[in-house]
């Protein structure tokens, strides 16, 4: 018996809901949990393990996300009158890794230690004659601590002169648990107790210094963890010339920790 127009319509109206059915089932998008984008390298390399040999000779897996290296900052800052900083500690503490600060000519005093703490490949510099004191005969002229790659160069460094009665009891450079700290072109000019007094440093170099009137030692070397350089300075009237663990050091010697050559001793320590 032939099938009424109606028994056909709706037969071809079931028929076509069945295909936009399944065709829906086959394109529409999976519910798949998202993806944060921190962790699609991950993802993606958790897919490339499931993939058959052939695959993965075609279509490398990612290589992981590397750690984003510092860059030096490159900045410049200048210290000295009419300059944006009059005092070098100003500088300092706005200064990021990787900076450079050229102190104008002049003198330049400090009731404080200047003080470098936590920086890192910070270069201070002096143009021309460029003299940093302080008038605290108890204070260090300059605390270097936590720190890396710092680099002072043609600085004149020292207390001011005491009363004739008073002895300071300040060190110039006092260097506590950093690391590749170099001074250079500078004079220690110590009315102070140690010229250089390093402890538990990680590298150290002293290049083309003058260290005179230090009333303990010219340098004093404590618990080295890495190797101090000692290269081209001179040393004159200085309790001790070099001190290195309670010893006493008035010529080159090379031992471990410590390498020295070229320096010059112009006068017998002062004390033994």
């Amino acid at each position: 018996m032939p099938k009424s127009p109606f028994k056909k319509a709706l037969l071809l109206l079931a028929y076509t809901a069945v295909v936009v059915l399944i065709t829906w089932y086959l394109v529409a998008p999976k519910n798949q949990t998202p993806i944060h984008v921190e962790s699609q390298s991950e993802h993606r390399l958790q897919e490339m393990a499931e993939l058959p040999a052939w695959v993965k000779q075609t279509h490398p897996a990612p290589r992981p996300l590397e750690p984003e290296v510092p860059r030096d900052s490159g900045q410049e800052f200048t210290v000295g009158e009419g300059q944006r900083y009059a005092n070098l500690q100003d500088a300092i503490s706005d200064a990021p890794d990787g900076s450079t600060i050229t102190i104008m000519p002049g003198e330049y005093y400090s009731e404080n230690v200047i003080d470098i703490s936590g920086k890192s490949r910070l270069t201070i510099r002096g143009k021309g004659h460029v003299e940093l004191l302080t008038n605290n005969m108890q204070s260090d002229v300059i605390h270097v601590g936590n720190s890396n790659n710092i680099v002072f160069d043609n600085l004149t460094v020292r207390h001011t002169d005491p009363p004739k009665d008073t002895r300071c009891s300040g060190n110039v450079f006092s260097l506590w648990n950093s690391e590749d700290v170099t001074i250079k072109n500078s004079d220690i000019n110590g009315s102070g107790v140690v010229g250089i007094m390093s402890y538990d440093q990680d590298g150290l170099t002293l290049e083309n210094n003058t260290f005179h009137r230090n009333q303990y030692a010219g340098v004093e070397l404590f618990h080295s963890r890495g190797v101090s350089r000692l290269n081209n300075n001179t040393f004159d009237n200085n309790g001790r010339h070099i001190d290195v663990n309670g010893n006493s050091i008035t010529e080159d010697t090379n031992k471990k920790n410590l390498e020295m050559s070229g320096n010059r001793f112009l006068s017998p320590p002062n004390s033994p």
